[in-house]
């Protein structure tokens, strides 16, 4: 390996200040509608469960033996 082939395989290697590119960003708005059309029946959906889950933990239906009283769970 020689120093010249190695000074040569770094000359492209460069730096650059990079530039805010604000068109880029707000050109995803143009999608909001698509992603809000998915995303709000799936919040209404997680609600509910979360709702149903937090039901079923206060009011257990624990199925008991025969014989079994309620206060050895």
């Amino acid at each position: 390996m020689s120093v010249e082939k190695l000074s040569a395989s770094f000359a492209p290697f460069g730096f650059s200040i990079p530039l805010p590119a604000v068109g880029h960003v707000f050109s995803g708005f143009e999608y909001l509608g698509m992603i809000l059309v998915t995303a709000i029946p799936f919040g209404i959906y997680d609600l509910v469960e979360a709702l149903d889950s937090r039901h079923a933990l206060i009011d257990p239906p624990f199925e008991r033996w025969p014989g079994e009283s309620a206060g050895t769970r």
